[in-house]
C-alpha cells in the first residue's frame, strides 16, 4: 500500500481556515464562499473558537434542509427565480440574508486536532458524510480539508507510490 503524503493533516489542509463570527449575516457567509470558491465556512465565537460550520449544501434545495437558504443561493447567484414572483417570496429571501450564521449553522460538525493524521479525516468523512472537516488547534481554526482534498491526495499518491 502507497504512503499517504505528508501523513498528517497539515500536510493536506487549506490554511488559514476562512471564518465568519457567529452573529455575522448569512448573506455575509455566501459572500465569504463566492468570494474565496470555498464550499464552507467555519464560524467562530467570541474568543476565535470554533463553533460551527456553513456549507454550500445548506444553499441548497433538499427536503431535509431548511426550505429559505434555497432563495437565498437563488438570490444571490442572481439565477431566476421562475415566473411566480410573489412579494412574500422575496420578502422572507430578504429576511433570510439577514440571519445570523448562529441561527443556520451546523453547531456540532465534526473536526479534528492540527497533529491528527489524515486517516482520522478520511473515517469522519467516511462515517459522518461531511464533506468539510475543520483543523483546530486549542479550539482555534487553523485550517480546513474538504472531500475534494482527498481526491487529489490520491491522484498524487497514484503517481508518487513510496
Amino acid at each position: 500500500m502507497s504512503q499517504v503524503p505528508g501523513g498528517d493533516v497539515r500536510s493536506l489542509m487549506h490554511a488559514p481556515a476562512i471564518t465568519a463570527h457567529r452573529y455575522d449575516t448569512v448573506s455575509d457567509v455566501a459572500k465569504l464562499m463566492i468570494e474565496h470558491n470555498i464550499g464552507s465556512v467555519v464560524v467562530v465565537d467570541d474568543a476565535g473558537k470554533f463553533c460551527g460550520l456553513v456549507t454550500e449544501q445548506m444553499f441548497m434545495p433538499t427536503e431535509d434542509l431548511i426550505p429559505f437558504m434555497r432563495g437565498t443561493a437563488t438570490r444571490l447567484m442572481g439565477a431566476a427565480v421562475g415566473s411566480d414572483h410573489s412579494t412574500g417570496y422575496y420578502d422572507a429571501i430578504e429576511r433570510v440574508r439577514s440571519k445570523s450564521v448562529e441561527e443556520v449553522m451546523k453547531s456540532d460538525p465534526p473536526f479534528v486536532r492540527a497533529d491528527a493524521t489524515i486517516d482520522v479525516v478520511i473515517e469522519l468523512i467516511a462515517t459522518t458524510g461531511e464533506n468539510h472537516i475543520t483543523v483546530v488547534a486549542d479550539g482555534i481554526p487553523i485550517g480546513m480539508i474538504a472531500r475534494h482534498d482527498l481526491l487529489r491526495m490520491f491522484i498524487a499518491s497514484e503517481f508518487n507510490p513510496d
